[in-house]
C-alpha cells in the first residue's frame, strides 16, 4: 500500500519454512504518529511533553550573568547595559520564523484559551499547548499554524469583549489574500530558524511573547493611562506585589510572611542605583491584589515625590471579599462576580498591567505567581529586563510544567537587601 504520505512495504520472499515477512515497521510507525498529530487533534492533545529539552541559548546567558552569587552593590546602568543586546538579537531571529509559520503553515490547529485558574493559569496553558505542538511540527519539519479559541473566562467573556475572546485583547495572526499566500509558497524557504525550536526556557519566552501582542484596544488604553498620570514610555522599575490568596495557598508554597513594605524596599535600592547613573526621576510601576497595599503604596509615594513618580491603577477586584475561611479570595475569583461592564474594564486594568510591567528593567515579584512569571519570561527573552527579584526565593529551583527552576534567570531577594 503506497500513498504521496506515507509507504508500508512488505517484502514476502519463499523460504524453506514457508515464507518470511519483512517489514519496515518503525517507520510505518513514525509516519503514522505524523499523521494522526496533524490530521487529529484530540491525539495529539493526549501525547505527554513533559520532557524539557537542555539545549543552550547563547541569548540568554545574560539574564543568568545577573545572578551573582555574592550580595550585589552597586545597580550601575552603564555596567549592565549590554545585558540587553544578545537577548534582542536572538528574539528578533526566533520571532520573524514564528510570524513567517504563522503567516504561511497550510496546517491550522487550534489552542483552546480557557483551561485553568486566573488569566496567567489560563495563559500559560495556552502557551504550553502552543509550543508542544510547534515542537512537534518542528520535529517531523511540518509548518503549523496556530489559533486561539474559546474565552480566558470572565476576563473575555463579557459585553465588552462580546464574542472577540482572544482577540479582544491581542493581535491574531493575519488572514492573507490570494497573492500573499502565493509568495507565502515561494519564500517557503525562509520560515526556518537557525535556533532549533525547543523546549527550552527561550522558545516558552518567545512563544509567550508572540502571544501576548496588545491589540489596538489595549494599546489605546494604555496610552490613556500614560495621559491620565503625567508619564511617558515604560517603567524603570515593576512591582507585582500579590499578598491576599498568596499568604494560606499550599500550591504556592508562601511559608514565610513577606511584607509589602520589602517590596518597595526592593525598589529604594534599584532606584538609589539608576539615580546615580542617570541623575533623573524613577519612574515606578506598580500593580496589586490588595486595597490595603494601595493605601500603603500611595502613603510610600508620597515620600519620594522628588526621586519616584509611582504609577498604579486602582482595582474594584483587589481585597473585594472573604472566601468562607476568612482568606482573601484571588481577583480571578472576585471577577467574576462583578457587572458585565466592570468584568471588561477590570480585565483590561489587568493586562494594561502586564503590558507596562513586562516592558520595566526591573521588576520585583513571587515566582511562582505565574503572573510574574509571564513578566519576567518575556522581559528576559526581549532582552528588555535587567534584574528579576523573587521575594519568595526559597522557590526559585522549583520546576513544574510551566516553571523553569534556575534557567527562568531570578535573582534572589537576600543577594540585594
Amino acid at each position: 500500500m503506497t500513498s504521496a504520505a506515507f509507504s508500508y512495504k512488505v517484502n514476502v520472499r519463499p523460504s524453506a519454512p514457508g515464507y518470511v515477512f519483512t517489514t519496515n515497521f518503525a517507520n510505518f510507525i513514525k509516519k503514522l504518529f505524523i499523521l494522526t498529530f496533524l490530521f487529529f487533534p484530540s491525539f495529539s492533545n493526549k501525547v505527554g511533553m513533559e520532557d524539557r529539552s537542555r539545549g543552550k541559548v547563547v541569548a540568554l546567558t545574560s539574564q543568568l550573568e545577573v545572578n551573582s552569587k555574592r550580595k550585589q552593590i552597586n545597580f550601575n546602568e552603564t555596567a549592565l547595559q549590554d545585558l540587553h543586546i544578545r537577548p534582542r538579537l536572538s528574539f528578533a531571529q526566533a520571532s520573524e520564523f514564528l510570524e513567517c509559520v504563522q503567516h504561511c503553515a497550510p496546517l491550522v490547529k487550534s489552542v483552546n484559551i480557557g483551561r485553568g485558574g486566573g488569566f496567567g493559569s489560563m495563559f500559560q496553558f495556552a502557551a504550553k499547548e502552543f509550543l508542544d505542538m510547534y515542537i512537534i511540527a518542528s520535529n517531523y519539519k511540518r509548518a503549523l499554524k496556530i489559533r486561539f479559541k474559546g474565552n480566558f473566562k470572565w476576563y473575555t467573556k463579557n459585553s465588552g469583549c462580546g464574542r472577540k475572546g482572544f482577540r479582544c485583547f491581542f493581535k491574531t495572526e493575519t488572514i492573507l489574500s490570494t497573492k500573499e499566500k502565493g509568495d507565502c509558497k515561494k519564500k517557503k524557504a525562509a520560515c526556518s530558524s537557525e535556533i532549533p525550536v525547543a523546549k527550552n526556557i527561550f522558545w516558552w519566552g518567545v512563544v509567550q511573547a508572540y502571544m501576548f501582542r496588545p491589540n489596538k484596544l489595549l494599546l489605546s488604553a494604555a496610552d490613556s493611562l500614560r495621559e491620565q498620570s503625567n508619564f511617558v514610555g515604560f517603567p524603570d522599575i515593576a512591582l507585582h506585589i500579590r499578598t491576599g490568596d498568596k499568604k494560606n495557598d499550599p500550591k504556592s508554597r508562601q511559608n514565610i510572611e513577606i511584607s509589602p513594605q520589602t517590596y518597595l524596599e526592593l525598589a529604594e535600592r534599584w532606584a538609589e542605583g539608576i539615580i546615580d547613573s542617570t541623575s533623573r526621576r524613577v519612574l515606578v510601576y506598580i500593580a496589586t491584589d490588595s486595597g490595603e497595599v494601595q493605601k500603603l503604596v500611595d502613603d510610600w509615594a508620597q515620600l519620594h515625590l522628588g526621586t519616584m513618580q509611582v504609577i498604579m491603577q486602582v482595582s474594584k477586584v483587589t481585597g473585594k471579599s472573604k472566601n468562607y475561611r476568612g482568606r482573601s479570595n484571588e481577583a480571578a475569583k472576585v471577577g467574576m462576580h462583578i457587572s458585565n461592564s466592570d468584568k471588561f474594564l477590570e480585565a483590561q486594568k489587568f493586562i494594561v498591567d502586564l503590558h507596562f510591567m513586562m516592558h520595566a528593567r526591573y521588576f520585583g515579584g513571587l515566582c511562582m505567581s505565574q503572573p510574574a512569571r509571564i513578566v519576567v519570561n518575556i522581559g528576559f527573552t526581549r532582552g528588555i529586563l535587567i534584574q528579576a527579584v523573587a521575594l519568595d526565593e526559597q522557590n526559585i529551583e522549583l520546576v513544574d510544567r510551566w516553571k523553569f527552576g534556575k534557567s527562568e534567570g531570578w535573582s534572589k531577594l537576600s543577594d540585594i537587601l
